[in-house]
Protein backbone atom coordinates (compact mmCIF):
# COMPACT_ATOMS: atom_id res chain seq x y z
CA UNK A 1 0.00 0.00 0.00
CA UNK A 2 1.36 3.46 -0.86
CA UNK A 3 2.14 5.65 1.53
CA UNK A 4 0.77 9.18 1.21
CA UNK A 5 3.02 12.60 1.45
CA UNK A 6 3.90 12.89 5.68
CA UNK A 7 5.37 16.27 5.19
CA UNK A 8 5.54 19.16 2.43
CA UNK A 9 8.83 18.25 1.05
CA UNK A 10 7.60 14.54 0.60
CA UNK A 11 4.42 15.70 -1.33
CA UNK A 12 7.12 17.82 -3.55
CA UNK A 13 9.19 15.03 -4.05
CA UNK A 14 5.93 12.40 -5.98
CA UNK A 15 5.76 15.34 -8.74
CA UNK A 16 6.54 14.28 -11.47
CA UNK A 17 9.43 14.88 -13.79
CA UNK A 18 6.73 17.39 -16.13
CA UNK A 19 5.29 19.21 -12.87
CA UNK A 20 8.52 19.95 -11.20
CA UNK A 21 10.14 21.17 -14.27
CA UNK A 22 6.86 23.69 -14.42
CA UNK A 23 7.80 25.15 -10.92
CA UNK A 24 11.09 25.95 -11.48
CA UNK A 25 10.76 27.69 -15.00
CA UNK A 26 7.45 29.00 -13.17
CA UNK A 27 9.76 30.73 -10.14
CA UNK A 28 12.97 31.01 -11.80
CA UNK A 29 14.70 28.98 -9.43
CA UNK A 30 17.39 26.44 -10.09
CA UNK A 31 16.53 22.79 -10.59
CA UNK A 32 19.05 22.07 -6.99
CA UNK A 33 16.95 24.49 -5.20
CA UNK A 34 13.40 22.25 -6.00
CA UNK A 35 15.96 19.22 -4.74
CA UNK A 36 17.12 21.13 -1.94
CA UNK A 37 13.39 21.87 -0.85
CA UNK A 38 12.68 18.20 -0.99
CA UNK A 39 15.76 16.87 0.90
CA UNK A 40 15.04 19.32 3.83
CA UNK A 41 18.84 20.27 2.87
CA UNK A 42 17.28 23.97 3.34
CA UNK A 43 14.30 25.40 5.50
CA UNK A 44 10.62 26.87 4.25
CA UNK A 45 11.00 29.06 1.03
CA UNK A 46 9.81 32.58 1.19
CA UNK A 47 6.70 33.46 1.95
CA UNK A 48 6.13 35.05 -1.49
CA UNK A 49 7.75 32.35 -3.04
CA UNK A 50 5.54 30.15 -1.34
CA UNK A 51 2.12 31.92 -2.51
CA UNK A 52 3.57 31.81 -6.31
CA UNK A 53 4.03 27.80 -5.87
CA UNK A 54 0.59 26.82 -4.57
CA UNK A 55 -1.19 27.46 -8.13
CA UNK A 56 1.65 26.06 -9.76
CA UNK A 57 0.68 22.58 -7.65
CA UNK A 58 -2.06 20.10 -8.67
CA UNK A 59 -5.13 20.86 -8.01
CA UNK A 60 -5.47 17.58 -6.31
CA UNK A 61 -2.38 18.03 -4.30
CA UNK A 62 -2.35 22.09 -3.65
CA UNK A 63 -5.33 21.37 -0.03
CA UNK A 64 -2.95 18.62 1.13
CA UNK A 65 0.39 20.62 0.62
CA UNK A 66 -1.13 23.54 2.67
CA UNK A 67 -2.11 21.80 5.43
CA UNK A 68 1.32 19.61 5.62
CA UNK A 69 2.90 23.14 4.95
CA UNK A 70 0.88 24.44 8.45
CA UNK A 71 2.11 21.22 9.98
CA UNK A 72 5.97 22.42 9.64
CA UNK A 73 7.65 23.95 12.56
CA UNK A 74 9.22 26.89 10.83
CA UNK A 75 5.86 27.82 9.04
CA UNK A 76 5.04 30.40 12.26
CA UNK A 77 7.18 32.60 10.50
CA UNK A 78 4.84 33.14 7.55
CA UNK A 79 1.49 32.38 9.28
CA UNK A 80 0.63 36.44 8.41
CA UNK A 81 2.48 36.57 5.50
CA UNK A 82 1.20 34.15 3.19
CA UNK A 83 -2.25 34.38 2.19
CA UNK A 84 -3.50 30.92 2.12
CA UNK A 85 -7.06 29.80 0.59
CA UNK A 86 -9.48 30.62 3.38
CA UNK A 87 -12.70 28.52 4.43
CA UNK A 88 -16.02 29.87 5.62
CA UNK A 89 -15.86 29.50 9.17
CA UNK A 90 -19.45 30.05 10.15
CA UNK A 91 -23.03 29.26 7.96
CA UNK A 92 -24.63 32.35 6.68
CA UNK A 93 -27.36 34.06 8.19
CA UNK A 94 -28.93 34.12 5.03
CA UNK A 95 -28.60 30.31 4.11
CA UNK A 96 -30.11 29.82 7.79
CA UNK A 97 -33.22 31.54 6.92
CA UNK A 98 -33.42 29.71 3.41
CA UNK A 99 -33.12 26.39 5.70
CA UNK A 100 -35.55 28.01 8.53
CA UNK A 101 -38.29 28.74 5.32
CA UNK A 102 -38.03 25.27 3.80
CA UNK A 103 -38.82 23.34 6.83
CA UNK A 104 -41.98 25.53 7.42
CA UNK A 105 -43.38 25.38 4.00
CA UNK A 106 -43.08 21.85 2.77
CA UNK A 107 -45.54 19.22 4.15
CA UNK A 108 -43.41 16.71 6.67
CA UNK A 109 -42.96 13.65 3.96
CA UNK A 110 -40.77 16.13 2.34
CA UNK A 111 -39.38 18.26 4.56
CA UNK A 112 -36.45 16.35 5.91
CA UNK A 113 -35.03 15.98 2.11
CA UNK A 114 -35.62 19.00 1.03
CA UNK A 115 -33.38 20.27 3.88
CA UNK A 116 -31.21 17.60 3.12
CA UNK A 117 -30.50 18.60 -0.60
CA UNK A 118 -30.13 22.16 0.65
CA UNK A 119 -27.11 21.43 3.01
CA UNK A 120 -25.40 18.97 0.38
CA UNK A 121 -25.70 21.27 -2.07
CA UNK A 122 -24.40 24.25 0.05
CA UNK A 123 -21.57 21.40 1.01
CA UNK A 124 -20.37 20.93 -2.39
CA UNK A 125 -20.29 24.19 -3.49
CA UNK A 126 -18.12 25.39 -0.36
CA UNK A 127 -15.74 22.51 0.24
CA UNK A 128 -15.63 20.93 -3.36
CA UNK A 129 -15.36 24.04 -5.89
CA UNK A 130 -12.82 22.66 -8.02
CA UNK A 131 -15.09 19.48 -8.57
CA UNK A 132 -12.37 16.62 -7.29
CA UNK A 133 -14.67 14.31 -6.06
CA UNK A 134 -16.97 14.94 -2.74
CA UNK A 135 -19.78 12.87 -1.09
CA UNK A 136 -22.40 13.26 1.02
CA UNK A 137 -24.46 11.23 2.90
CA UNK A 138 -27.36 11.59 5.49
CA UNK A 139 -28.61 8.46 7.41
CA UNK A 140 -31.51 7.82 9.69
CA UNK A 141 -31.44 5.63 12.78
CA UNK A 142 -33.79 2.36 11.39
CA UNK A 143 -37.20 1.90 13.55
CA UNK A 144 -36.40 0.37 16.31
CA UNK A 145 -37.29 -3.38 16.87
CA UNK A 146 -40.15 -4.35 19.41
CA UNK A 147 -37.83 -4.25 22.50
CA UNK A 148 -36.77 -0.66 21.33
CA UNK A 149 -33.52 -1.33 19.92
CA UNK A 150 -32.19 0.17 16.83
CA UNK A 151 -29.94 -1.96 14.79
CA UNK A 152 -28.73 0.06 11.44
CA UNK A 153 -28.89 3.45 10.12
CA UNK A 154 -30.87 3.51 6.92
CA UNK A 155 -29.42 5.84 3.86
CA UNK A 156 -31.78 8.92 3.08
CA UNK A 157 -30.05 11.10 1.13
CA UNK A 158 -26.93 10.95 -0.62
CA UNK A 159 -25.34 13.61 -3.51
CA UNK A 160 -22.04 14.15 -4.80
CA UNK A 161 -19.55 15.44 -7.10
CA UNK A 162 -17.96 12.78 -10.10
CA UNK A 163 -16.92 10.57 -9.75
CA UNK A 164 -19.88 9.87 -7.64
CA UNK A 165 -23.65 10.43 -7.75
CA UNK A 166 -24.43 13.59 -9.23
CA UNK A 167 -28.13 13.84 -9.00
CA UNK A 168 -30.08 13.16 -5.71
CA UNK A 169 -30.03 9.57 -4.52
CA UNK A 170 -32.57 7.67 -2.22
CA UNK A 171 -32.08 4.46 -3.24
CA UNK A 172 -32.01 3.24 0.28
CA UNK A 173 -28.87 0.84 1.99
CA UNK A 174 -28.09 0.29 5.67
CA UNK A 175 -24.95 0.19 7.90
CA UNK A 176 -24.53 -0.96 11.36
CA UNK A 177 -21.17 -2.40 13.14
CA UNK A 178 -18.84 -3.01 10.61
CA UNK A 179 -18.64 0.84 9.57
CA UNK A 180 -17.46 4.19 10.33
CA UNK A 181 -20.70 5.60 11.50
CA UNK A 182 -20.57 2.80 14.66
CA UNK A 183 -17.49 4.20 15.58
CA UNK A 184 -18.71 7.79 15.77
CA UNK A 185 -21.43 6.50 18.31
CA UNK A 186 -19.26 4.92 20.04
CA UNK A 187 -17.02 7.68 20.40
CA UNK A 188 -19.44 10.28 20.66
CA UNK A 189 -17.40 12.26 18.57
CA UNK A 190 -16.51 12.50 15.06
CA UNK A 191 -14.66 9.76 13.30
CA UNK A 192 -12.07 10.72 10.26
CA UNK A 193 -9.80 8.44 8.61
CA UNK A 194 -7.17 11.04 6.55
CA UNK A 195 -5.58 8.55 4.14
CA UNK A 196 -7.55 4.90 3.85
CA UNK A 197 -4.66 3.65 1.16
CA UNK A 198 -2.25 4.10 4.00
CA UNK A 199 -4.53 3.85 7.27
CA UNK A 200 -6.11 0.99 8.53
CA UNK A 201 -9.42 1.39 10.36
CA UNK A 202 -9.27 -0.19 13.78
CA UNK A 203 -12.76 -2.02 14.33
CA UNK A 204 -14.15 -1.25 10.87
CA UNK A 205 -14.77 -4.07 8.75
CA UNK A 206 -15.90 -2.05 5.51
CA UNK A 207 -16.06 1.62 5.29
CA UNK A 208 -18.48 1.20 2.47
CA UNK A 209 -16.87 3.07 0.26
CA UNK A 210 -14.99 2.37 -3.37
CA UNK A 211 -11.80 2.63 -4.62
CA UNK A 212 -12.24 6.32 -5.48
CA UNK A 213 -12.53 7.34 -1.47
CA UNK A 214 -9.47 8.85 -0.16
CA UNK A 215 -10.68 9.97 3.46
CA UNK A 216 -13.31 9.82 5.02
CA UNK A 217 -15.21 11.27 8.16
CA UNK A 218 -18.29 10.59 9.52
CA UNK A 219 -20.17 13.12 12.38
CA UNK A 220 -23.43 12.22 14.98
CA UNK A 221 -26.56 13.59 14.28
CA UNK A 222 -27.45 13.96 18.25
CA UNK A 223 -29.40 15.98 20.78
CA UNK A 224 -27.68 15.72 23.78
CA UNK A 225 -27.90 12.00 25.11
CA UNK A 226 -30.29 11.17 21.69
CA UNK A 227 -29.30 10.42 18.32
CA UNK A 228 -31.36 10.59 15.26
CA UNK A 229 -28.68 9.59 12.33
CA UNK A 230 -25.06 10.43 11.15
CA UNK A 231 -23.42 12.66 8.15
CA UNK A 232 -20.86 10.38 6.58
CA UNK A 233 -18.52 12.52 3.69
CA UNK A 234 -15.93 11.14 1.56
CA UNK A 235 -13.28 13.06 -0.54
CA UNK A 236 -10.72 11.93 -3.40
CA UNK A 237 -8.44 13.89 -1.37
CA UNK A 238 -5.97 12.40 1.65
CA UNK A 239 -6.16 14.54 4.53
CA UNK A 240 -9.41 16.96 3.12
CA UNK A 241 -10.82 16.79 6.97
CA UNK A 242 -8.60 20.06 8.26
CA UNK A 243 -9.30 21.19 11.62
CA UNK A 244 -11.53 24.01 10.10
CA UNK A 245 -13.81 21.48 7.60
CA UNK A 246 -14.55 19.16 10.79
CA UNK A 247 -15.61 22.45 12.50
CA UNK A 248 -17.67 23.60 9.79
CA UNK A 249 -18.98 20.54 9.28
CA UNK A 250 -20.24 19.99 12.91
CA UNK A 251 -21.92 23.35 12.37
CA UNK A 252 -24.38 21.91 9.30
CA UNK A 253 -24.71 19.07 11.11
CA UNK A 254 -26.14 20.82 13.87
CA UNK A 255 -28.70 22.47 11.38
CA UNK A 256 -29.71 19.49 10.40
CA UNK A 257 -30.52 17.95 14.38
CA UNK A 258 -32.80 21.50 14.37
CA UNK A 259 -35.46 20.30 12.14
CA UNK A 260 -35.20 16.68 12.52
CA UNK A 261 -38.80 16.02 14.24
CA UNK A 262 -38.31 14.57 18.19
CA UNK A 263 -39.96 11.22 17.46
CA UNK A 264 -36.79 10.88 15.08
CA UNK A 265 -34.37 11.14 18.43
CA UNK A 266 -33.25 7.45 20.14
CA UNK A 267 -31.48 7.22 23.03
CA UNK A 268 -28.09 6.18 22.61
CA UNK A 269 -28.55 3.44 25.15
CA UNK A 270 -31.26 1.96 22.31
CA UNK A 271 -28.66 2.16 19.99
CA UNK A 272 -26.79 -1.95 19.34
CA UNK A 273 -25.96 -2.38 16.16
CA UNK A 274 -25.89 -5.38 14.44
CA UNK A 275 -23.27 -6.17 11.16
CA UNK A 276 -24.36 -5.45 7.92
CA UNK A 277 -22.98 -6.77 4.68
CA UNK A 278 -21.65 -4.57 1.79
CA UNK A 279 -23.33 -1.86 -0.05
CA UNK A 280 -22.78 -4.00 -2.84
CA UNK A 281 -24.12 -7.50 -1.58
CA UNK A 282 -27.42 -5.19 -0.28
CA UNK A 283 -28.22 -4.39 -3.48
CA UNK A 284 -29.94 -7.08 -5.37
CA UNK A 285 -32.48 -7.45 -2.28
CA UNK A 286 -33.32 -3.46 -1.90
CA UNK A 287 -33.63 -3.65 -5.64
CA UNK A 288 -36.30 -6.47 -5.35
CA UNK A 289 -37.63 -4.91 -2.41
CA UNK A 290 -38.74 -1.57 -4.31
CA UNK A 291 -39.87 -4.04 -7.09
CA UNK A 292 -42.72 -5.45 -4.19
CA UNK A 293 -43.45 -1.72 -2.93
CA UNK A 294 -44.23 -0.80 -6.41
CA UNK A 295 -46.30 -4.04 -6.61
CA UNK A 296 -48.09 -3.11 -3.87
CA UNK A 297 -49.37 -0.13 -3.93
CA UNK A 298 -50.45 -0.20 -7.96
CA UNK A 299 -53.26 -2.14 -6.75
CA UNK A 300 -54.68 0.92 -4.23
CA UNK A 301 -56.36 3.72 -5.60
CA UNK A 302 -54.34 5.59 -6.75
CA UNK A 303 -55.48 8.85 -4.51
CA UNK A 304 -54.67 6.40 -1.58
CA UNK A 305 -50.74 5.58 -3.00
CA UNK A 306 -48.52 8.26 -1.23
CA UNK A 307 -50.04 7.53 2.26
CA UNK A 308 -49.86 3.91 1.27
CA UNK A 309 -46.66 3.95 -0.23
CA UNK A 310 -44.99 5.16 3.28
CA UNK A 311 -46.65 2.49 5.28
CA UNK A 312 -45.27 -0.69 2.71
CA UNK A 313 -42.03 1.09 2.67
CA UNK A 314 -41.59 1.37 6.14
CA UNK A 315 -42.49 -2.64 7.23
CA UNK A 316 -40.90 -4.20 3.81
CA UNK A 317 -37.50 -1.83 5.16
CA UNK A 318 -37.93 -3.45 8.55
CA UNK A 319 -38.14 -7.17 7.29
CA UNK A 320 -35.40 -6.45 4.92
CA UNK A 321 -32.83 -5.01 7.90
CA UNK A 322 -33.98 -8.26 9.29
CA UNK A 323 -32.89 -10.35 6.46
CA UNK A 324 -29.55 -8.11 6.23
CA UNK A 325 -28.78 -8.72 9.50
CA UNK A 326 -29.32 -12.43 9.61
CA UNK A 327 -26.96 -12.76 6.39
CA UNK A 328 -22.79 -13.56 7.08
CA UNK A 329 -20.52 -11.95 6.18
Amino acid sequence: MRQSPQTWRELLGSLDEQERKQIVEHLGIQTKTLDRWIRGVTDLPRAATLQQLLPLLPNTMRKHFILLLQQDAGFVKYANGLRLPSLQSEIPSAFYTRILETNASNSDTIRFTAVCQLVAMQLLQLLDADALGLSITILKCSPPTQDGTIQSLRQHFSLGTKPWQTLVDQTSFFLGAESIVARAIHEKSPFVSQDLQSESVEGVLFTHQDEYTRSIAAFCLQRETTLAGALVIASTQPHFFTPSIQALLQQYCNMLVIVMRDDEFYRVQQVNLGRMPSIALQQDILRRLYRQVGEAVRQVPSQERPERWTVVEREMLQATERELLMMEI
